[in-house]
C-alpha cells in the first residue's frame, strides 16, 4: 500500500506530540512492507540516518513575513505534491494539520484513496492561548485560521484524535463536521526505547551527570516552556510542597521554549536555584535517562492538553506519573488509578499532590501498574492497528470522497 502523509515539519532530534504520533506510526507502517512518502518542511539541522524506508520531500521554509511566507510555502507543497502525483497514486492520505496542505485540498479532495485527519490541536486556539499576537490582528488571525482548518477536515473523510477531550474541542470549535466518521485512538510509548532503568546503579549515574544528589526525591516534567503547560504553576507548587513536606526534593524540567528566562528568574525568586535543574533541549536518544531519573513525573497542564505523550512515555519507563484533570491527561492515568488525578491546575492543588505522592511508599507498585497499563492501552502497534481498521471501514463503508485521476 502506497501512503502520503503531510505534516508540518520533522526534526530527528527535535519533534513534537504531531511529529511523535507521525514518526512513530510510520515506523510501523513502512516495516509492514508498506511505502510510506512524507510531504513536509525541512527542520533537520544535521545529517541524520533514516534507517526505516521513509521516504522525505522536503520543502525550505523561508523566514519572510507573514504574508509572503504564506505564499512561499503553498507554492512548494503544489510544486512537491505535483511532482510525486507524476510517479504515485496514493491508497491512504494522512493530513496532521492544515498548515500542512495549505494550497492542495481541492487536489486532495480529488484523490479515490481515503483521507485521514489526527488532529493533535486547534491551530486557532493555539495561537489564542499563546497570546502572541495584538488586538485587532489576533481576532482576525483567529478567524482566519479557523476557516483554514476547517477547509482542511472537510477535504478528509475520517478524523482522528488522540482522546475524547480532543475529539470534543474539535467539534465545538468546528461544529460543521459534526456527522463525519470519527475515532478516537490513543497515542502510546516505543517501549523499546522508554522501558525501566536496568537498577540503582544507572538511576544514580544518570542523577550524576544532571547533578541531582542520590537519594533526593525527584520529580520531574517534560514541557514546551510556554503559558500553557503550566510550568510556572509547578516551579510555585513546588516550593510549596518542599517546605510543606520538608523533604529533599529537587525538580527536574526537561525542555525548552518562550519562558524559559522567566521561569529562571522565577526559580531565582524562590531562592531554588538549586533545588531546580532546567536541561534545555534534551535529544530524544537522551531524553529516556531524564525519565529513569525521576521518583515521580507530572503533567502540570493549564489548558489544551489533547493527549500528553510524555505521559505515557514516564510511564513506560515505570515512573508514576500524576497530572492535572486538563485536557486528555484523566483520559490516560484513570487507567491506573483515579488518585492519581490533580483537582484541577492550581497552586495549591498541584503541591498537595507533590507532598501526597511524595511520602507514598506504594509508589513501586503504581511503578508496575504504570508500565503494565502502558504494555496493555498504550503502543503504537495498537494504534496503527486501529488507524487500518479505520481505514478499512471508511473504504468499505463508500464514505472515500474524490474518484480516480
Amino acid at each position: 500500500m502506497k501512503i502520503l502523509e503531510f505534516i508540518d515539519g520533522f526534526n530527528f532530534e527535535n519533534f513534537g506530540g504531531a511529529g511523535r504520533v507521525f514518526i512513530e506510526t510510520a515506523k510501523i507502517l513502512s516495516s509492514q512492507g508498506h511505502q510510506v512518502d512524507v510531504i513536509c518542511r525541512n527542520d533537520q539541522t544535521g545529517n541524520y540516518e533514516n534507517p526505516h524506508g521513509i521516504k522525505f520531500h522536503y520543502y525550505d521554509c523561508k523566514y519572510f513575513g507573514f504574508v509572503p511566507k504564506y505564499i512561499y510555502r503553498r507554492n512548494s507543497i503544489r510544486k512537491i505534491f505535483g511532482a510525486y502525483l507524476k510517479d504515485n497514486v496514493p491508497d491512504m492520505v494522512i493530513i496532521h494539520s492544515a498548515t500542512a496542505i495549505l494550497g492542495v485540498t481541492e487536489r486532495i479532495v480529488s484523490l479515490s484513496a481515503p483521507k485521514i485527519f489526527l488532529f493533535h490541536s486547534p491551530w486557532c486556539e493555539e495561537h489564542r492561548i499563546n497570546g502572541n499576537e495584538a488586538f485587532p490582528f489576533n481576532r482576525i488571525l483567529y478567524g482566519l485560521r479557523r476557516k483554514k482548518e476547517l477547509e482542511a477536515l472537510k477535504t478528509c473523510d475520517g478524523i482522528i484524535t488522540l482522546s475524547k477531550y480532543m475529539q470534543n474541542l474539535m467539534l465545538k470549535i468546528h461544529p460543521e463536521i459534526k456527522g463525519r466518521p470519527m475515532e478516537v485512538i490513543p497515542g502510546g510509548a516505543d517501549t523499546g526505547k522508554f522501558f525501566p532503568a536496568s537498577g540503582k546503579e544507572e538511576v544514580s549515574g544518570v542523577r550524576k551527570k544532571l547533578g541531582i544528589p542520590e537519594n533526593s526525591f525527584v520529580l520531574m516534567t517534560s514541557r514546551r516552556l510556554i503559558p500553557r503547560t503550566g510550568v510556572d504553576v509547578l516551579i510555585r507548587a513546588f516550593a510549596s510542597a518542599k517546605t510543606k513536606t520538608g523533604k529533599d526534593m529537587k525538580l527536574l524540567i526537561v525542555g525548552t521554549g518562550s519562558l524559559l528566562e522567566e521561569l529562571k528568574k522565577l526559580t531565582s525568586s524562590l531562592e531554588l536555584d538549586k533545588d531546580v535543574i532546567f536541561t534545555g533541549f534534551v535529544s530524544e536518544s537522551e531524553l529516556p535517562s531524564c525519565y529513569r531519573a525521576a521518583d515521580l513525573f507530572i503533567m502540570p497542564t493549564l489548558a489544551l492538553e489533547g493527549f500528553g505523550l510524555s505521559t505515557v512515555e514516564a510511564m513506560a519507563c515505570g515512573i508514576p506519573t500524576i497530572g492535572t484533570s486538563i485536557g486528555g491527561t484523566p483520559e490516560i492515568l484513570r487507567e491506573v488509578s483515579g488518585d492519581l488525578i490533580i483537582n484541577g491546575c492550581s497552586e495549591d492543588a498541584i503541591a498537595g499532590k507533590i507532598a501526597e505522592f511524595s511520602k507514598m511508599e506504594t509508589l513501586p507498585v503504581l511503578s508496575g501498574k504504570s508500565l503494565e497499563c502502558v504494555r496493555n492501552n498504550f503502543n503504537w502497534k495498537m494504534y496503527v492497528e486501529r488507524l487500518e481498521e479505520f481505514q478499512e471501514r471508511l473504504t468499505a463503508g463508500g464514505c472515500v470522497i474524490g474518484s480516480k485521476m
